[in-house]
């Protein structure tokens, strides 16, 4: 097995729910998407996220949390995530777009259900 770099959490929320993605980053720098879930957006949910996220966590390295602000929806979340002393980017979705259009990678991450 590769040496692990990095790992991180991919968060895209909506009012309801929380579309969640655990990546990580190997030696070779090639990512790889471990496994993909949607919870509830609430408090219930939020500790389910970090329930289901620690099962993939390698603990000598920390996990990053990246998520998508979408109007208020993340704030429950992202505070939850806080309150585990967990690493936290909010990201805004307009900037996430205009950096993913820099890359020369076309791909659609979002899930269509």
């Amino acid at each position: 097995m590769l040496k692990i770099l990095r790992q991180c959490v991919g968060i895209d929320c909506s009012k309801d729910k929380l579309d969640v993605s655990f990546g990580v980053r190997n030696a070779f720098f090639d990512d790889q998407l471990l496994s993909t879930t949607i919870f509830k957006n609430n408090s219930e949910g939020s500790q389910k996220l970090w329930d289901w996220s620690q099962k993939f966590t390698q603990k000598r390295l920390a996990v990053y949390f990246v998520i998508e602000a979408t109007g208020v929806y993340h704030e429950q979340v992202s505070l939850y995530l806080h309150s585990k002393g967990a690493h936290i980017s909010v990201l805004l979705p307009n900037k996430v777009k205009s950096f993913s259009k820099s890359l020369d990678t076309k791909t659609v991450t979002d899930n269509t259900n």
